[in-house]
């Protein structure tokens, strides 16, 4: 997933859910661990969430 948000700048919830062949649920989690680790870093609120990587100096 970090691989596709480095190509393509974001990633959203409906992309990671196809990228990674797995249910909301999951990919919610899975988002929400990678934000908590600072490698990524939510943006926008509800249906225009997306997740972009995380500046080392934020």
């Amino acid at each position: 997933m970090i691989g596709y948000v480095e190509k393509n700048g974001m990633i959203t919830n409906k992309e990671a859910q196809k990228l990674l062949d797995i249910k909301e649920s999951r990919v919610l989690k899975i988002l929400r661990e990678l934000t908590n680790l600072e490698l990524l870093k939510k943006e926008g609120k509800s249906k225009g969430t997306y997740y972009i990587l995380q500046n080392k100096g934020e």
